[in-house]
């Protein structure tokens, strides 16, 4: 079955704000990171079916409905207004698929790829259990069908994004607590000053009738989330005050009725313990999951010394044009730049039509430097080894007009530079 979506001309989505790190000394306002969450592709499917027919499917030309309008405009608003509004990152904090479907997965990736900013996805307690009316999966794999699905998405961040680590992102490993296989979507990366850690606490426990559960779980096994982020912490060291910045699905609020929606008070305070020696640099935790907007402190009881903040923003599904929150970062000038990129003839001219000089500095070593470049697909376009000169001249002949990635690399340093060919 087909739900048919409603077209429109794109206005502004309701909108929220957010400014992180103003009153740290010597900072500005370097970007801006726009979240979107519980996008619920799918969610008013007639007779439970997106997509074509059952949950291991596909989309055509009449997949579609309102939420998927909803998506489409958001991410035309962001194309639109990235200049003004400094943005550079997308955060999709879980809830892609309403029912786990593999349509809503390829439906989702289809619309965010037409963003012209990177963007980061993860999953959620939906996304877990694919499942349409009347057919159900054997278990709780969308894990999976999400890592097949944004696989080649995945590598061209690495490609795009400074110190990247997959995690446990692309190893399944046997899941004793639910006896099935997992493949717990946890990664992290670096922009400016800043270190994101992206946390799949999605529940795999079934409940009642079907689905999973609309609890996080903490998975505390080896390749599970729990002593990922504890590795993850460890090796954060992020060079701003608050530069730890959680992504997740699960909000880290401690309400009475937090068991309810989010995490026991016993699994909250196992997270704390994890976030505790990091006060001071932990900042943020970004989530989605109980479909309102909300902030405050993150801390193990009320009493208790206030950690970070917690962010919480609506489902985009819900409102007719969309539903963002937009957060300034405030940095360093400098921060998480590297020496290319603090010499301001790095690359010259930049976008080019004809040719580009890359300058490297005069007391970066030579020996075994490969440049490679990489098209916004993550295909490797062309390789320069063998480099004798600081100065690289780049020719566009064999390069379409787009956006391009170059990377500097040695055995011991990796760096990457945007370049648009017109």
């Amino acid at each position: 079955m087909f739900c048919f979506e409603i077209s429109y001309t794109q206005i502004s989505p309701d909108t929220l704000h957010y400014t992180h790190n103003s009153n740290v000394a010597g900072t500005q306002w370097m970007f801006t990171a726009v979240q979107i969450t519980d996008i619920h592709l799918g969610e008013s499917s007639p007779n439970g079916d997106y997509g074509t027919t059952g949950w291991n499917d596909t989309i055509d030309q009449n997949t579609g409905c309102d939420a998927t309008a909803h998506l489409r405009n958001v991410v035309q608003w962001i194309n639109a207004n990235k200049t003004n509004e400094k943005i550079e990152i997308v955060f999709v904090t879980g809830d892609l698929s309403d029912r786990g479907e593999k349509s809503g997965f390829i439906m989702s990736r289809r619309i965010l790829d037409s963003l012209t900013v990177p963007y980061i996805v993860t999953n959620g307690n939906h996304d877990m259990w694919p499942r349409v009316s009347g057919d159900e999966a054997p278990a709780p794999f969308g894990d999976s069908i999400f890592s097949e699905v944004f696989s080649d998405h995945f590598t061209l961040l690495s490609q795009q994004l400074n110190n990247w680590n997959d995690g446990t992102r692309l190893t399944r490993i046997f899941n004793p607590l639910n006896n099935v296989y997992s493949q717990f979507q946890n990664f992290s990366f670096s922009k400016g000053s800043y270190r994101f850690i992206v946390n799949d606490f999605a529940s795999r426990y079934p409940k009642p009738g079907v689905g999973t559960m609309i609890d996080g779980a903490l998975y505390d096994i080896p390749g599970g989330t729990y002593q990922w982020l504890f590795t993850a912490l460890a090796q954060a060291q992020p060079a701003i005050p608050n530069g730890i910045i959680l992504l997740q699905h699960f909000p880290l609020d401690n309400e009475l009725l937090s068991s309810t929606y989010s995490f026991s008070s016993a699994e909250h305070d196992s997270i704390m313990d994890l976030i505790e020696p990091y006060a001071g640099s932990f900042g943020l935790c970004i989530a989605g999951h109980r479909h309102r907007s909300k902030t405050y402190d993150i801390k193990r009881s009320v009493f208790s010394t206030v950690l970070g903040t917690g962010i919480e923003t609506d489902a985009n599904y819900k409102y007719a044009n969309g539903y963002i929150r937009l957060i300034q970062f405030w940095d360093y000038p400098t921060a998480g730049m590297s020496s290319f990129e603090k010499n301001i003839s790095c690359l010259y001219p930049n976008p080019f039509a004809d040719k580009t000089t890359l300058n490297i500095p005069g007391n970066f070593t030579l020996n075994n430097l490969t440049v490679e470049i990489f098209n916004i697909q993550g295909h490797r376009v062309r390789c320069y080894d063998n480099i004798t000169d600081h100065k690289i001249e780049i020719l566009k002949e064999g390069l379409s007009a787009g956006i391009y990635f170059i990377k500097i690399l040695n055995p011991f340093y990796s760096e990457t530079i945007k370049s648009i060919v017109f």
